[in-house]
């Protein structure tokens, strides 16, 4: 078999594969792309429109990072499962 051929059955191969790839590489985008806006979405519904923006993503930060993680923790080990307080 020369040696054509049997490169152009291997690389055939390897082109259909990576047209899977693509397909699943641009769902993924989609898939970023929407939960980026659903998360602005639940930030701007919790903390009104006056949050700072940068280009098109909100810029947001927790301030109380280390107490949220640490009550986080307690209430994992103690086994407690409340809900937060949802401000109204």
């Amino acid at each position: 078999m020369p040696l054509a051929i049997l490169l152009q059955e291997r690389f055939s191969v390897l082109t259909k594969g990576l047209k899977k790839v693509e397909r699943w590489q641009a769902a993924m985008e989609t898939f970023t792309l929407v939960s980026e806006r659903l998360r602005s979405a639940y930030l701007v519904a919790w903390f009104g429109t006056s949050l700072p923006v940068a280009g098109l993503q909100l810029k947001v930060a927790f301030s109380n990072m280390t107490s949220s993680a640490a009550a986080g923790w307690r209430s994992a080990r103690d086994g407690v499962r409340r809900r937060p307080s949802v401000p109204t």
